[in-house]
């Protein structure tokens, strides 16, 4: 009996891209890399949620109160 890894086309694809990589399994690089990764979309999220709900007229008010007119 054949591995369905091994024998179907699609699968043996995915394998050979996500399974089967020639690299360090387990290195400080790498993991040091995936962490700036996520924190880097976490930023970008945040940044996107702040700039969809923030008001922008709290923002006026702000900026005039510290105005010396």
């Amino acid at each position: 009996m054949t591995n369905i890894r091994e024998s179907h086309p699609l699968v043996k694809i995915t394998n050979n891209v996500f399974t089967d990589l020639l690299g360090a399994q387990h290195s400080i690089l790498m993991n040091s890399g995936v962490l700036l990764a996520v924190y880097l979309v976490l930023q970008i999220l945040t940044a996107l949620f702040l700039v969809m709900f923030y008001p922008e007229d709290k923002h006026r008010i702000i900026l005039r109160g510290t105005s010396h007119h």
